[in-house]
C-alpha cells in the first residue's frame, strides 16, 4: 500500500467525522505522523482538535507521537494554552508533564501564557500551578528582565560555550524563553510578584481560589518584598484584600468558618512577612469593613 503524501493525510483528517480515530488508525497502519507538524495547516488543525475535544483526545495524540508543543500559526494558541484557558485540570497536568519546559513559557499573540491563564483562574487548589512550577527551571523566571534578555542573546551567540555544558543550557541554567521578542509574554511569566500585583493577576471571584494562590506564593517564597513607602503599601494591600477576599466571604448570610480560618491564617502570615502593619492592620480592617457596610461581620471576624 502506498503511503499518501502529507497534504493528502492532512486533508483526510480535516474531512473526517472522527479525526481522532482516523489518526489512531493511520498510526496503527505504520504511517509516521511526526512530520505533519512541519505544515502550518496541520498545526492549526491539531490545535482545533484539542479545542473541540476539550482535551479528551490528548492521550491518543501523545501515543501517536504527534508534536503537541506546536501552536496555531494565526492565534499563537498551543494545546497547553487551550486546555489552560478552558480550565481543564486533568489535560493541563498531563501536557505540562509531557512537554519540554520551553513550551510551558509559550505566549500566544495576545501575550497570554499558561502561567497567566492558570493564575487568572486561580488554579491553586487543583494543583495545576504547582505542576507548572515543578517543571520550570526557576532561574528562567527569577532573573530581572535586562539580565534575562542579555543572557538569552549571549547564549544564542554561543558566548557561554566554555562556561556551561550543553546539559546545563538545556536544563535552563542559561537558556531562556523562546518568546524573547514578546515583552508581554515575558511579563506574564514572571514569578516574583508583590502582593498587590499577585492579587491583580487573579481574576477569579472565588475566595477559596484566591487564598490558595496567595498561600502557594508564600510557601514557594515568591512574594516580592517591595522597598517602598510602607504606610502606603500597607493600606494598598489591606484594601485589596478587603475587596477581593473579605467582602465576598463576609457578605454571605452564613460565611464558611473553615474559609474564615484560612483567611485569618493568611492575614497572620502577611503580617509576619511585613505585607501588613502588625500594629494597625486589624483596626484598619475593621474600619474598611464598616465603610463597606459589613460592621456586624467585622465584629464577628475580630472576635475570632
Amino acid at each position: 500500500m502506498s503511503i499518501p503524501p502529507n497534504n493528502g493525510i492532512i486533508r483526510r483528517i480535516q474531512l473526517s467525522s472522527d479525526p481522532l480515530s482516523l489518526i489512531r488508525s493511520l498510526k496503527e497502519g505504520g504511517i509516521c505522523l511526526q512530520s505533519l507538524s512541519s505544515h502550518a495547516e496541520f498545526r492549526s488543525l491539531l490545535c482545533n482538535l484539542v479545542r473541540q475535544s476539550f482535551g479528551l483526545g490528548l492521550k491518543l495524540l501523545i501515543d501517536c507521537d504527534l508534536d503537541l508543543s506546536v501552536h496555531d500559526p494565526h492565534t499563537g494558541d498551543s494545546p497547553l494554552l487551550l486546555v489552560c484557558m478552558e480550565g481543564l485540570c486533568g489535560p493541563t497536568k498531563k501536557l505540562i508533564e509531557h512537554l519540554p519546559w520551553p513550551s510551558l513559557l509559550h505566549a500566544n499573540t495576545s501575550g497570554v501564557t499558561p502561567l497567566k491563564s492558570l493564575m487568572t483562574r486561580g488554579h491553586g487548589l487543583c494543583g495545576c500551578i504547582q505542576e507548572l512550577l515543578a517543571h520550570l527551571p526557576l532561574s528562567v523566571l527569577l532573573l530581572p528582565g535586562n539580565m534575562y534578555h542579555s543572557l538569552t542573546l549571549r547564549t544564542q551567540l554561543g558566548e557561554f560555550s566554555t562556561m556551561w555544558t550543553s546539559e546545563q543550557v538545556k536544563n535552563g541554567f542559561v537558556t531562556m524563553s523562546p518568546n524573547i521578542g514578546s515583552v508581554e509574554g515575558y511579563q506574564n511569566n514572571v514569578l516574583l510578584l508583590s502582593l498587590s500585583s499577585l492579587l491583580d493577576r487573579i481574576q477569579s471571584s472565588d475566595p477559596k481560589r484566591i487564598v490558595s494562590v496567595v498561600q502557594l506564593w508564600i510557601q514557594a517564597n515568591l512574594l516580592l518584598m517591595q522597598n517602598t513607602d510602607k504606610p502606603i503599601q500597607y493600606e494598598q494591600n489591606l484594601r485589596t484584600i478587603a475587596k477581593k477576599l473579605l467582602s465576598p466571604i463576609l457578605s454571605k448570610p452564613t460565611p464558611s468558618n473553615l474559609l474564615i480560618g484560612r483567611l485569618l491564617d493568611l492575614l497572620s502570615r502577611l503580617i509576619i512577612l511585613d505585607q501588613l502593619d502588625s500594629r494597625t492592620a486589624w483596626f484598619q480592617l475593621h474600619d474598611i469593613l464598616i465603610e463597606q457596610g459589613l460592621a456586624e461581620s467585622s465584629d464577628n471576624l475580630c472576635q475570632k
